[in-house]
């Protein structure tokens, strides 16, 4: 979108940009400014905002590998499987064909709902 900004000319409208599947945008350039070196005063504050993202991260990222050291996770699958013990064969049975195991079940799915053409073209009353 930025390179097709940069093409316009002042008051002049962009084609549609296609910015997702359904979603698109349209620029007009207002005004051109020439680019220019911020003063101190100006780029404190991002300078700053960066600064404080970036520290924030590698505090982050340090906490997260101290606990990971200091803490290991261990899962006790015993405990795990008394705890939510699974149905074994007769969980396999409903499942989709070509579904791996431990896969979650399939709802079942009605035969037919109010409303739908099957429904209305059986006969009604014996006729």
């Amino acid at each position: 979108m930025g390179k097709m900004a940069f093409r316009l000319e002042i008051g002049q409208i962009s084609d549609p940009i296609t910015m997702g599947a359904r979603a698109y945008s349209i620029i007009k350039l207002l005004e051109k400014t020439q680019p220019r070196q911020k003063s101190f005063e100006e780029a404190k504050p991002l300078v700053e905002r960066q600064i404080r993202v970036q520290s924030g991260d590698s505090l982050r990222t340090t906490w997260h590998k101290f606990l990971e050291v200091t803490y290991p996770v261990n899962i006790n699958d015993k405990a795990l499987a008394a705890a939510l013990p699974l149905k074994p064969a007769e969980d396999d049975k409903a499942k989709a064909p070509g579904m791996p195991p431990n896969q979650p079940k399939m709802p079942p799915q009605p035969q037919s709902m109010p409303g739908t053409p099957q429904q209305a073209a059986k006969p009604q009353g014996g006729q």
